[in-house]
């Protein structure tokens, strides 16, 4: 018998994964459609990566999106916790500097709370956002995770929605996590020159992310 709870809850996923300003950028949680575990370990692949400057919805003048994934020498369930243990993410996440998370008495999920701070060249600028982030474990050794924007703190990112698709991959006869990364953000009011910041060193800060979190959950594993 179906969990109706379960059921309710990837509901909400797939609508906060889908339902997206710009029609021509999917955040729905899957694997890409062909990858070789082997070419990604430890390697993280941009399988899109782009500013966008026209066809934005609302008050966003700018907009960045970023398609990313990887595969790291850990189980699957040590990494997940690594990406849902949302309080510990300003420890080690470039740039993040504040990390909060509140659980919903009332709705799946937790209202998370991030400030990011970036500094390149003579460009500086602070975010703080809040978002609803959901989880869900899948049959097959499969995890999920969305957010989308609540709220932004000082009134700087219109849009903001991420999602993460985790599957266990066996290389060696050992356990793998293979992950795939969405990120999309659009801003209404930024900085000065942050479209070129955007397309100079947002995939390559992307691909630090990645890294970051493959890192933290060696480092976990080898705790264990």
């Amino acid at each position: 018998m179906n969990n109706p709870i379960r059921t309710i809850t990837l509901l909400v996923i797939l609508v906060v994964a889908l339902t997206m300003p710009v029609s021509s950028i999917s955040i729905h949680p899957e694997p890409a459609s062909d990858y070789t575990p082997s070419e990604l370990l430890e390697n993280p692949e941009t399988i899109e990566y782009e500013v966008i400057t026209s066809g934005l919805e609302g008050d966003a003048k700018l907009a960045s999106y970023g398609d990313f994934h990887v595969v790291f020498p850990v189980p699957l369930r040590t990494f997940r916790n690594v990406v849902n243990d949302l309080d510990s993410h300003s420890g080690f996440v470039p740039r993040m500097v504040k990390s909060e998370s509140e659980p919903l008495p009332d709705k799946p999920g937790s209202l998370y709370t991030t400030t990011l701070r970036f500094k390149v060249l003579f460009i500086k600028a602070e975010f703080t956002t809040t978002t609803h982030v959901i989880s869900e474990d899948l049959e097959g050794k499969r995890s999920i995770t969305v957010s989308r924007l609540v709220r932004s703190h000082n009134d700087r990112i219109s849009e903001s929605r991420e999602s993460w698709y985790l599957e266990a991959v066996e290389m060696n006869g050992k356990e793998h996590t293979y992950a795939r990364y969405k990120s999309y953000m659009a801003y209404s009011n930024p900085v000065f020159a942050q479209g070129r910041a955007l397309a100079m060193f947002g995939e390559r800060d992307m691909q630090k992310i990645l890294r970051a979190f493959g890192e933290e959950a060696k480092r976990r594993m080898h705790k264990q």
